[in-house]
């Protein structure tokens, strides 16, 4: 019996049928135990659920470590701003979509162009130095000329003489002068005859700028202040304007627009605004082969607009000379011969200079005359020098009857094979016209095929070679097998009671890429624990309730200061009785604590009209007044204070007389009191 895996199995045994007893033991097989499989976790999108990890047996399927379904996250809503139509170019309204799968939750639609809003820009008359406008039309929102303005001519100065003023003792003179009677500019100034007394201060003129008007000098007299030469406003410029121009992007540096500015106060006028750059123009520079005596260079690439190198041209060596021996010529009788010399044969460069032999005249031999045949051309008689062959008496030739020419064509050579240069031969009897010579094999032009370094899970390869031209493998390229993950443990983050924690996980070092996902785990919110309310007494300030997190310590509810609350005082209670001439002392109790309040009771004081101090008013009093206003008896300021019962700061029989009234209760009280 196999075993599975969780069940244990037996080995193969024996026993008989009849008396069952055992021939061949059967031994115990363990369990295989389960073969472990991870069910890959899958990520929770905007509208579908996702799954935690899980594990399987991949043989008998048994769930180890069941999958969770993860809730759909739900969409993560943008606003797409609405867009403003304008005059000339449709706006969109406010839309949303989903910032993660990006579905269209509210599509924007389109607003129609608004058209232009016509404003008649109105008519400039000309002066007599200013040039003016025409009637024109723009769009109020964005500025768009509908009718253009055009220029009308300034109209010219209307003459007119201001006659000279005769000056006298006192006043300044003028000489004769001329204006504009329209727009009343100076043609002629007058200039100031000088006055016999005044003091002459010259005025500055101030130069205008573009925006502010100026003044023409003038004068005035330093001491009467008369104006002898009045200053006049000159116009304001108005801005020199001067095109800021356009700079054109290039491959890799923005541009700008096209803008003005006053060259004088370098008021910017319109302002430039920058242009993205193009990106580069890829243009292949042809490979050039080398010579005997100059490098070559491989193939490259530039950018057509701006020059930029994109792939170097490397150098490729000279081929050096291929030399040749030019063969001595041996002087003739009319010819001069030659040494003997060498040249390169690629490029023709002369490498040992052949010398000149002097020539050594005829030897005169008789060239029998020669019948032309079918393929051969025949010949006059003539002669020659047996010496160097110089015909002396020219033979005629015969034209012979038949050679029809061919040309050979030339065969370039390749990287391996040799080439020909171009021949003739007779069709018919095929004699070489035109020997062809054989031109050398180019040889492979060496390409390096760079290595490829090996990734995580992708193969690489060495670094390799090929021809260019014919794309012959000179080298070839091996596989480099991919390095596999470098795994590395992505710790667990424990949740707070604010913040959300990690599941553990794992990432490749290398490549970043995610073997084990990390899943949020939920924060454990706030232990809440209550903070018992403190009541405010008359002495101390109380809280109110509140709460905070027994886990965190972060406050939930903050307990605020309850203030101290007012005293609950009883009625005043005397304690020390005032007399006349000293201060009594009261008090009262708080009913909520011991807090006890004193005061001072004032001294009771003498009674008004008391001037001998006896603490009553009577008979004698009125007597004694009458002794001090008859002046009698000598008085403090205290007492004249209790016997000034009028108020006229002194005692006089008045003083006696009202006393008098009180003690036998005419009245109830005197017209001052303390």
């Amino acid at each position: 019996m196999a075993p599975t895996c969780t069940e244990t199995g037996l080995t193969e045994g024996k026993h008989c049928s009849v008396c069952n007893t055992i021939l061949v033991k059967q031994n115990v097989v363990s369990a295989k135990g389960h073969t472990e499989v991870i069910d890959k976790a899958v990520a929770p999108t905007c509208t579908e659920t996702g799954l935690t990890e899980g594990k399987h047996c991949s043989v008998c399927n048994t769930i180890l470590v069941k999958q969770n379904v993860v809730s759909a996250k739900g969409h993560t809503e943008v606003i797409d701003p609405a867009v403003e139509a304008t005059c000339t170019e449709t706006g969109l309204t406010e839309g949303k979509h989903c910032s993660v799968c990006n579905a269209v939750l509210v599509a924007q639609t389109v607003v129609k162009a608004k058209g232009h809003t016509e404003v008649i820009d109105k008519a400039v008359a000309p002066t007599c130095t200013e040039t003016g406008l025409t009637e024109g039309k723009h769009c109020s929102v964005c500025n768009a000329i509908l009718v253009a303005q055009t220029v009308v001519e300034a109209k010219g100065h209307t003459e007119v003489i201001d006659k000279a003023v005769a000056p006298t003792c006192t006043e300044t003179g003028l000489t004769e002068g001329k204006h504009c009677s329209v727009c009343n500019a100076v043609l002629v100034a007058q200039t100031v005859v000088e006055a016999k007394g005044h003091t002459e201060v010259i005025d500055k003129a101030v130069a205008p700028t573009c925006t502010e008007t100026g003044l023409t000098e003038g004068k005035h007299c330093s001491v009467c202040n008369t104006i002898l030469v009045k200053q006049t406003v000159v116009s304001a410029k108005g801005h020199t304007e001067v095109i800021d121009k356009a700079v054109a992007p290039t491959c890799t540096e923005t541009g700008l627009t096209e803008g003005k500015h006053c060259s004088v106060c370098n008021t910017i006028l319109i302002k430039q605004t920058v242009v993205p750059a193009t990106g580069h123009t890829e243009v292949i520079d042809k490979a050039v082969a080398p010579t005997c005596t100059e490098t070559g260079l491989t193939e490259g690439k530039h950018c057509s607009v701006c020059n930029t190198v994109l792939v170097s041209q490397t150098v490729v060596k000279a081929k050096g000379h291929t030399e040749v021996i030019d063969k001595a010529v041996a002087p003739t009788c009319t010819e001069t011969g030659l040494t003997e010399g060498k040249h390169c044969s690629v490029c023709n460069t002369i490498l040992v200079k052949q010398t000149v032999v002097s020539a050594k005249g005829h030897t005169e031999v008789i060239d029998k005359a020669v019948a032309p045949t079918c393929t051969e051309t025949g010949l006059t008689e003539g002669k020659h020098c047996s010496v160097c062959n110089t015909i002396l008496v020219k033979q005629n030739v015969v034209s012979a009857k038949g050679h029809t020419e061919v040309i050979d064509k030339a065969v370039a050579p390749t990287c391996t094979e040799t080439g020909l240069t171009e021949g003739k031969h007779c069709s018919v009897c095929n004699a070489i016209l035109v020997a062809q010579t054989v031109v050398k094999a180019k040889g492979h032009t060496e390409v390096i095929d760079k290595a490829v370094a090996p990734t995580c899970t992708k193969t690489g390869l060495t670094e390799g070679k090929h021809c260019s031209v014919c794309n012959t493998i000179l080298v070839k390229q091996t596989v480099v097998s991919a390095t596999g993950h470098t795994e590395v443990i992505d710790k667990a983050v424990a949740p707070t009671c604010t913040e959300t924690g990690l599941t553990e996980g794992k990432h490749c070092s290398v490549c970043s890429t995610v073997l084990v996902e990390q899943y949020v785990v939920k924060a454990k919110g706030h232990v809440e624990v209550v903070d018992e309310e403190v009541e405010a007494t008359c002495t101390e300030t109380g809280l109110t309730e509140g709460k905070h997190c027994s886990v965190c310590s972060v406050v939930i509810i903050a307990q605020e200061v309850v203030p101290v609350i007012e005293h609950v005082f009883g009625e005043w209670q005397v304690t020390v009785e005032p007399t006349v001439t000293e201060n009594g002392e009261e008090q009262r109790h708080c009913e909520n604590c011991e807090f006890v309040e004193t005061r001072v009771v004032p001294a009771k004081g003498y009674p008004m009209g008391d001037i001998n101090k006896d603490e009553k008013v009577n008979v004698m009093d009125v007597f004694y007044a009458r002794l001090v206003a008859a002046k009698l008896i000598e008085t403090t300021e205290e007492q004249i204070a209790l016997g000034d019962v009028d108020g006229d700061v002194k005692i006089t029989a008045i003083d006696a007389n009202i006393i008098r009234k009180f003690v036998i209760k005419m009245i109830d009280k005197f017209p001052v009191d303390r």
